[in-house]
């Protein structure tokens, strides 16, 4: 059985060794990079040697989030899982919306890990129990602040569209799972924005939230 390849991203070399502690004779997993240099990740991204990154969301020089957004350019298929030690709802945001597939707290334990790593592997979002509350709060917080209007109807095609986007699948992905091309899916997409009068991703997945087509 093929392993999951991980990597970790830490300026503190302690959070490094104990992420590392927790593989220990675990067959399934490989840690292939620890280091608190995000050149060296890029270019293990680039050799193709990484499955999941937990990467570190405030580090100094280069942020987290700065790292994630080249992460992206130069794979679509590593997924990451943010680590962070503080858990506020504009840091989970920002990380979400820079195309982090996770986030958890440095508090957590090895059965998290284990559960965030398979959860994104498949292609779905992890948030850790303990930032659930946080992430209703920020999520709460917006909802409240966007004016109430009169939504459109959207077909049972175009609502599973949104829920598998909410939930972290990429296009390619849906077309498979849906059995029809990835410029359907891209048109689907455009057509649905346009129908709900949104412009972005975030704003798509905040209204699926709302209106109990995703959940958290």
């Amino acid at each position: 059985m093929k392993k999951t390849k991980i990597a970790i991203i830490d300026d503190h070399k302690l959070v490094r060794e104990g992420i590392k502690a927790m593989f220990i004779g675990n067959s399934d997993i490989e840690i292939v990079l620890d280091t608190d240099n995000g050149e060296e990740l890029i270019s293990a991204i680039e050799g193709g040697l990484v499955d999941v990154i937990f990467l570190d969301i405030a580090m100094p020089g280069k942020s987290g989030i700065e790292l994630l957004s080249e992460i992206t350019r130069y794979s679509d298929h590593t997924k990451v899982i943010m680590l962070s030690a503080k858990s506020e709802p504009q840091s989970i945001e920002s990380a979400m919306m820079g195309g982090a597939s996770g986030f958890i707290s440095k508090e957590t334990n090895k059965d998290e890990l284990l559960r965030a790593i398979k959860a994104v592997a498949a292609g779905k979002r992890f948030f850790g129990e303990d930032l659930i509350d946080t992430v209703y709060e920020g999520y709460a917080n917006r909802l409240n602040n966007t004016p109430s209007v009169q939504e459109p109807t959207l077909s049972v095609r175009e609502r599973q569209i949104i829920r598998l986007i909410s939930e972290g699948y990429l296009q390619k992905q849906i077309a498979h799972q849906m059995e029809i091309s990835i410029k359907t899916v891209e048109s689907h997409k455009s057509n649905i924005m346009n129908k709900l009068g949104i412009d972005n991703t975030a704003a798509l997945i905040k209204y699926a939230i709302k209106n109990g087509i995703a959940e958290l």
